[in-house]
């Protein structure tokens, strides 16, 4: 009876961050997808172009470690958006 409900507002301080980290964690996993997408495509394609592969794999490895640490913080719950 006496107990205060905790509001949206009361948390700004831990929602408006952890929104944040989700939506990076989005646009990581978009940029990922993109990345191993051209990696598909350079693979198909003849004459095989090892150095392009070489640098896509360079850059997704740099994505995935941005997308762990930004999991670090966001913990368990992570948030993807729909399809």
């Amino acid at each position: 009876r006496f107990m205060k409900v905790e509001t949206e507002e009361d948390r700004l301080q831990e929602l408006v961050p952890r929104a944040i980290y989700e939506y990076k964690d989005a646009i990581l996993g978009c940029q990922i997808k993109a990345i191993q997408k051209e990696m598909a495509a350079i693979a198909a394609a003849m004459p095989y172009d090892g150095e392009k592969v070489m640098d896509a794999m360079k850059r997704l490895t740099e994505l995935h470690t941005l997308r762990s640490e930004i999991a670090k913080f966001l913990g368990e719950r992570i948030l993807y958006p729909r399809k």
